[in-house]
């Protein structure tokens, strides 16, 4: 019985783990979005008075390409996409656009 349990829990781990994966965003897509995370960044650190210093534990305004790339590797579109309209929206606000 005990047995049973532990089978129906890993497939059911398994189940929900899978489609994650396959929901990752495709490498093309994260080429650009980790290069538009780089310039972004960069755009902020040109305006520290306007846009003030990130945090540096803020991940979404630090790290070069490999860290945006490799994380983007391990998301969906969905979620990349959302990282790289936050930065926008924070950069139009405090630069008064």
């Amino acid at each position: 019985m005990r047995l049973n349990k532990i089978v129906v829990a890993v497939g059911f781990i398994l189940s929900v783990i899978t489609p994650l994966g396959a929901l990752a965003a495709p490498p093309g897509f994260c080429d650009g979005y980790a290069r538009s995370a780089v310039n972004q960044i960069a755009d902020r650190r040109s305006h520290p008075r306007e846009c003030g210093y990130a945090n540096p534990n803020d991940a979404r305004w630090h790290g070069g390409f490999d860290r945006h790339y490799n994380w983007c590797l391990g998301v969906s579109r969905e979620t990349a996409d959302g990282e790289r309209f936050a930065r926008r929206e924070h950069l139009e606000r405090c630069r008064g656009r």
